[in-house]
């Protein structure tokens, strides 16, 4: 892969992670529609495609930074105090977690198999057409300090975790 394909990936998957459509169905698909020569099976893609979505978390990490503060220390004092407050910060954390483990356990036990499938542009497609635009659903809070809505910045489609948006 070169330099420039790597950085006009880099950034559709920068442009498409906020919105309700799969930024790894296009990086697996565009290089296919563009005909460029990069084997999607070989691990490293696997690899890349994984530090592209790594890069985008630090990035909404960053930008999030004072949600992100208020939803680890609501966490943290449900923790602390051992039980729930109700808060919405504390019910968005918790529910992250929750959604997450789901995901790693997954993802552990069917590593070449997952691999495998998001190595094929054909199977990408598929999943970009029976997983429409708009159908995720928010998870927690109505905006936040940046002013986006929190469906935007917070999505989860109908399948958790396990297809990243």
């Amino acid at each position: 892969m070169s330099l420039f394909q790597a950085l006009v990936l880099a950034l559709l998957q920068g442009v498409t992670e906020l919105f309700p459509v799969s930024s790894l169905g296009h990086t697996v698909i565009l290089p296919s529609l563009l005909h460029w020569n990069v084997n999607q099976a070989d691990p490293t893609f696997l690899a890349f495609v994984v530090l592209l979505h790594v890069g985008t978390a630090i990035a909404l990490v960053i930008y999030f930074w004072r949600d992100w503060l208020a939803i680890v220390r609501a966490v943290l004092r449900s923790v602390i105090a051992g039980q729930l407050q109700g808060t919405t910060d504390e019910r968005l954390g918790w529910r992250l977690i929750l959604a997450t483990i789901p995901v790693g356990v997954v993802g552990t036990l069917l590593q070449k198999q997952v691999q495998a499938l998001f190595a094929s542009p054909r199977a990408a497609a598929v999943f970009l057409i029976r997983i429409p635009p708009g159908s995720t659903s928010g998870v927690g809070r109505v905006s936040n300090s940046s002013g986006f809505p929190g469906w935007l910045s917070t999505t989860v489609n109908p399948f958790g975790t396990a297809w990243p948006s």
